[in-house]
């Protein structure tokens, strides 16, 4: 019968301290390849939220320019109809006023006052 060996040999006690000897290599080559590919994501990102910042600034300063082009539009289409506003103001007054005038007139004449 053969003994039941509780321990493990001497030759596969070396061969796991080399095994974990390459597996702590192997994940020390894992961590750094890691590592070096989130150092270059990372100044990918940098590049492009650089790039994205300033195609922002230029879509925001085109927009401001717009909108004050517009604004510039407006002012001037209010003070058009403002002057509208009061040509028309000054043709129904002066309509009014020929229309009493007018009115007086006849009432006058039908009265015979005239």
């Amino acid at each position: 019968m053969q003994a039941l060996r509780i321990t493990p040999a001497g030759d596969e006690i070396t061969a796991i301290k080399l095994s974990q000897r390459e597996i702590q290599r192997e994940i020390k080559e894992l961590r750094q390849e890691v590592k070096q590919d989130v150092d270059t994501l990372l100044q990918e990102v940098r590049q492009n939220s650089e790039a994205l910042r300033q195609d922002l600034k230029q879509d925001i300063s085109m927009l401001h320019h717009s909108i004050k082009n517009d604004i510039g539009h407006l002012r001037h289409d209010l003070h058009r109809l403002q002057q509208n506003a009061r040509a028309d103001f000054r043709l129904l007054f002066g309509a009014l006023i020929s229309i009493g005038v007018g009115m007086s007139g006849l009432v006058a004449r039908a009265f015979h006052w005239i």
